[in-house]
């Protein structure tokens, strides 16, 4: 619940904010949790065609189409941000002016919950629900439950369609101390000066194995590791954005650390992961042990 180290570049200070793209989807993953735990959503087996139906009444929601395949990224929609020539790949939902309605649009390629595909537009539908279910600004909504508690005023969102929906999928722009706070209150079980933010059962929720995509773990919107540098498994919670934008946490050494990048859609965003895996966290593993 301390800085030890903190360091800028580039004419940054602690005042920069950043574009920290999907990143912003294991934000939305906390916001579900807190909208489950004040009521406003009933529980991620809720079929996203109770909210989502009026809305779109032109369009065939599949009922068995839940908040939780959304959040596990196993809509079973054709949607692929990795593979360029897919009908839902990210770019192409980015040239329309509803994403919500380009993403509900898409053709049924599986059951939903069968399959892991990484599909920025489920994000952004699963955004919509939670407006939708709030009948109220979902950004208005956020900043009273979440960024304001933590004392993070230096933020913004994006927005589509005009500025009717806000961006749940990417391209928030917050600072690295902004992140580190999310961050913090996590590993202090959901609680933030005292003030409980989200359940502690949520924050387990999310941080259970669910999904399998191309080889790595998947919770609710956040990235799962298990690491072991000769003293015993290790588990890392990772928000994991284009760019090298990683806040990285893990419970077992109290440790949470941002790493914030322009790398974005370029190789070397790697060095965000070689910093964390092959420095960081193993010297804080050797100090700890060294005690």
């Amino acid at each position: 619940n301390e800085v030890v180290l903190e360091r800028y570049f580039n004419g940054r200070d602690e005042g920069s904010i950043q574009d920290i793209r999907s990143v912003t989807k294991s934000i939305t993953a906390i916001l579900v949790g807190i909208a489950i735990d004040q009521g406003v959503i009933s529980g991620v087996d809720m079929p996203i065609a109770d909210i989502l139906q009026p809305a779109y009444p032109d369009i065939h929601i599949p009922l068995d189409l839940t908040i939780y395949d959304l959040l596990t990224m196993s809509s079973g929609k054709d949607c692929d941000d990795w593979d360029r020539t897919s009908p839902g790949n990210e770019n192409r939902m980015y040239r329309r002016r509803d994403w919500t309605e380009f993403f509900l649009s898409l053709q049924q390629a599986r059951e939903p919950g069968m399959f892991g595909s990484y599909c920025t537009g489920g994000v952004i539908a699963l955004g919509r629900v939670l407006e939708l279910s709030l009948s109220r600004p979902l950004d208005e909504w956020a900043d009273e439950v979440l960024f304001e508690p933590l004392g993070i005023g230096n933020y913004r969102w994006e927005y589509y369609d005009g500025g009717r929906g806000v961006d749940t999928g990417g391209h928030m722009h917050i600072s690295p101390r902004g992140l580190l706070s999310i961050g913090f209150m996590l590993l202090n079980g959901g609680s933030f000066g005292g003030a409980s933010i989200v359940s502690p059962e949520w924050i387990s929720e999310m941080w259970t194995p669910r999904t399998d995509l191309s080889g790595q773990a998947y919770g609710y919107l956040w990235w799962l590791n298990t690491v072991d540098y000769g003293s015993g498994p290790i588990e890392v919670f990772t928000a994991r954005g284009n760019g090298g934008q990683n806040l990285f946490l893990v419970p077992s050494l109290n440790l949470s650390t941002v790493i914030m990048t322009s790398y974005y859609n370029d190789p070397k965003a790697v060095v965000s992961d070689q910093l964390f895996f092959n420095a960081i966290l193993p010297d804080v593993i050797n100090m700890k042990q060294s005690r």
